[in-house]
């Protein structure tokens, strides 16, 4: 097998002779940009690729794959077909087609590979790492998984029970010690602390599709006997995915665009468990937000009082201290409305993957960040630590 990793692009190439296949590393990209096809035929060989895998959910993932990948046999969870979905409902966009779904330890045959997938730890419960066999030859993919999630990773890790030849260490796993050890569970904690002592609402941003923290805070609302509130958007997303708290008793649909009785996304709210601006402004909540809230705190504002309220910013690492975020959270702090950071990583650190790497003991470690490669060599002289321009060429 050879390997090639496309940083721009941020794809793991794996062929031999006779099979190629794709695995998504995945790119920062807003959810409405599309990667041409013209764009990448010269560097890849699109009538010689014979599927792609996704290790988990993203939105770029999607935005990848249907932007160059029209035609190519494409496998991931199950639940990233029930999030297309949902997702191409709300934008009113085709979802992605999926040629078949990953059964946890079950082989998919592929030309002349084997690709095996592990179910493992990860914000969305659908992240899964992948073994690729050919030839008598094993390369490990790790991709983006957690530890730190409800998903028990140590009982994901046991399932692996082969040897690797190289093991492929997602990009935002690795630190030079572990700066966030608190486990979800500590978050719920906290964050049913911080709902309690706060007289007003409590604004909470999150990633949309980031499962196990709308889990957590709506735990920690559910504790506080106070609705959890899910702009609609995110609760089309959470009832297409059922391991989302979905609009129901407890749970409810907020509609902050004045569309007409006759949009079709006017006729996706009128079907949920909801609540009506005029309710919010008169009792206490835990509310989703984002950062492109703006005109919706600015409206807020107007009609309650905003200074005994409190937003809790628990984005992923790449968003939480973004210049976007921290835009808006100076904006909303001009209504009144103070802020706390309270998150865990959704990235696997040092101690799990130190785990990862005695069980698969593998003769070559491949980072997909060259940043990754001093904490590798470091800790492990013995074994090749390879940079990604150094597996191929």
């Amino acid at each position: 097998m050879n390997l090639k990793i496309h940083k721009k692009d941020g794809l793991v190439e794996i062929f031999t002779k006779s099979t190629r296949i794709l695995i998504d590393q995945g790119k920062n990209l807003d959810e409405n940009e599309v990667i041409l096809r013209s764009n990448l035929e010269s560097e890849y060989e699109f009538e010689s690729v014979n599927a792609m895998f996704h290790s988990g959910y993203k939105t770029d993932y999607m935005v990848m794959t249907q932007g160059f990948l029209t035609g190519v046999p494409i496998y991931s969870g199950k639940l990233s077909s029930e999030i297309s979905a949902a997702s191409g409902m709300y934008k009113a966009k085709k979802p992605v087609e999926f040629a078949g779904f990953y059964e946890d330890g079950k082989a998919i045959l592929v030309g002349d590979m084997t690709i095996t997938p592990y179910l493992v730890d990860d914000q969305q419960h659908n992240g899964y790492m992948l073994m690729i066999e050919s030839s008598g030859k094993i390369v490990c993919y790790s991709g983006d998984f957690g530890a730190n999630g409800r998903t028990d990773f140590y009982d994901a890790v046991a399932k692996v029970t082969k040897k690797v030849d190289i093991l492929m260490c997602g990009d935002s796993m690795i630190a030079d010690y572990d700066t966030n050890l608190i486990t979800e569970g500590d978050v719920q904690a906290q964050a049913t602390k911080i709902m309690a002592e706060t007289e007003g609402a409590v604004f909470i941003m999150q990633s949309v599709t980031d499962f196990d923290r709308a889990n957590t805070m709506f735990f920690a609302a559910r504790n506080n006997k106070i609705s959890y509130v899910e702009d609609l958007y995110m609760a089309t997303i959470a009832t297409g995915a059922v391991v989302m708290p979905c609009p129901s008793l407890f749970v409810k649909a907020y509609l902050r665009n004045g569309y007409g009785e006759d949009h079709f996304r006017y006729q996706l709210f009128k079907n949920m468990d909801r609540i009506l601006l005029s309710d919010i402004y008169n009792q206490k909540v835990a509310i989703n937000i984002q950062p492109s809230m703006k005109k919706f705190v600015k409206s807020l504002s107007l009609k309650m009082n905003l200074k005994n309220s409190m937003i809790i910013n628990a984005l992923p690492e790449e968003s939480i201290a973004s210049e976007k975020t921290m835009e808006f959270l100076q904006f909303a702090k001009t209504k009144g409305l103070n802020s706390v950071t309270l998150r865990t990583s959704g990235h696997a650190g040092a101690k799990a993957l130190q785990v990862l790497i005695t069980k698969t003991n593998p003769k070559k470690i491949v980072p997909i960040s060259d940043k990754n490669l001093r904490w590798l060599r470091r800790e492990h002289p013995t074994t090749l630590v390879l940079s990604e321009d150094e597996i191929y060429c």
